[in-house]
């Protein structure tokens, strides 16, 4: 018994270390013109997780992957800015893990005006695995 359970903790630690497929499954965004465009491109789509020591990518459907820095347990986050500095963009992806296989995951993108109004907007996905 004690060999099976040791197979199966190795067998579920080598699953966390390959790219993992989600299933995009909702679409949250804070204006109904961000849900417009991304809906299409997004709802029912391949989330493609991949996990390594202090970093993880993530793509959606066919597209190239983004990197993501980690900043806690399970949370990923990049911060970049537009050409002008007008507009900052932050990335989270947030994974939820079951004996360490991943079964869900959350990526959100932000933006926030620096000048003007101060305006801020988001949209976020929520991926399931089936």
């Amino acid at each position: 018994m004690k060999t099976i359970r040791i197979i199966l903790l190795l067998t579920l630690s080598t699953l966390s270390l390959h790219a993992q497929k989600l299933k995009i499954t909702a679409l949250d965004a804070s204006i109904q013109r961000l849900y417009d465009e991304r809906a299409p491109y997004t709802l029912g789509k391949m989330m493609t997780i991949q996990v390594f020591d202090n970093s993880a990518s993530i793509a959606i459907d066919t597209d190239k992957p983004m990197f993501l820095r980690k900043s806690s347990d399970n949370t990923y986050t990049n911060v970049s800015n537009n050409e002008s500095k007008t507009e900052t963009y932050t990335y989270t992806l947030k994974l939820y893990t079951s004996f360490s296989v991943l079964t869900s995951a959350q990526f959100s993108w932000n933006v926030q005006e620096n000048k003007g109004q101060y305006r801020s907007a988001y949209w976020k996905l929520t991926a399931k695995r089936f």
